[in-house]
């Protein structure tokens, strides 16, 4: 991925704020995603409106990284369009307004790493602001004068949220964020993304398991091969399962969809939906 996004201007964060005031941060029509022939995303229609923080969940496959995927390099888009801020994908102005998670092999020591992270967002960091972010967001220093290589997963992945919510850009697209951190860690990794929300930023979350999200999340969108089939909020979740705690909610309905091995039925699958969708809009029921 690294090599197709070196190309995206490397405009400073902060000269991304929203400018299309009244404008859902990112909105989908009608998209299709396509990978080596085979469809995996089916015509989804949705938008998220500023400052939500929106939860994409499923099981493995159902699509939830080639959706963030659409929105960082447009990968393999068969039909529909993506909009940022009412700017289409391929505009520089959309691209301006993102930050995400980066998977790419890493190079350099740390500080260089973490340095070429920032410049994928428009941040020109020195050594000390690579060291001066990293103590701020809970980061051994020392780690810094490693090879980035030899890094564990929790560390680089600590440092690519480093760069992300440093970055100052306005929607943050985060994929499995918090996977392979140890509890305090991920829990202090979720309250900077509260706070982020709080702060008015757009956070798009794909998840398995819900990172210890779902209860502080605005919505949340599940995917089953491909295709939209539950958007509410975690009091409709709730409400379509019987199960009190959004949490175990989410779980039971995982592990339903998983042993089902179905696509949910036809008609209960959402076409279209608003910013906020209204409540019962699920499937989930027929899968408990």
């Amino acid at each position: 991925m690294w090599s197709r996004l070196t190309h995206i201007a490397q405009a400073p964060g902060t000269a991304a704020a929203n400018d299309g005031a009244g404008l859902a941060a990112v909105e989908f029509d009608q998209l299709s995603l396509v990978r080596q022939g085979q469809r995996i995303l089916d015509r989804l229609t949705f938008a998220i409106a500023p400052g939500e923080l929106v939860l994409v969940v499923g099981n493995n496959g159902a699509g939830k990284s080639a959706l963030l995927d659409s929105l960082v390099d447009g990968r393999a888009v068969e039909a529909g369009s993506l909009r940022v801020f009412g700017h289409d994908i391929d505009r520089l102005a959309a691209r301006r307004s993102l930050a995400w998670l980066e998977a790419g092999a890493p190079t350099g020591d740390g500080h260089q790493w973490l340095a070429q992270l920032g410049r994928l967002f428009g941040c020109q960091w020195s050594r000390a602001a690579t060291a001066r972010l990293a103590a701020d967001h809970g980061q051994a220093v020392e780690v810094l004068d490693q090879a980035a290589a030899g890094l564990s997963r929790a560390r680089l992945r600590g440092l690519g949220l480093v760069a992300a919510v440093a970055s100052g850009r306005p929607v943050l697209l985060l994929d499995d964020p918090l996977d392979g951190l140890d509890p305090a860690t991920a829990e202090y990794w979720a309250n900077q993304f509260r706070q982020a929300r709080c702060g008015g930023r757009t956070l798009f979350v794909a998840t398995r398991t819900g990172s210890g999200l779902v209860a502080d999340c605005d919505r949340l969108l599940f995917l089953d091969r491909g295709q939209l089939v539950f958007a509410g909020s975690p009091r409709d979740l709730v409400a379509s399962t019987g199960i009190a705690a959004p949490q175990q909610a989410l779980a039971a309905c995982l592990a339903a969809a998983q042993a089902s091995g179905l696509a949910a039925p036809a008609a209960a699958r959402t076409t279209a939906l608003p910013l906020r969708a209204t409540p019962g809009e699920s499937w989930v029921p027929l899968l408990l």
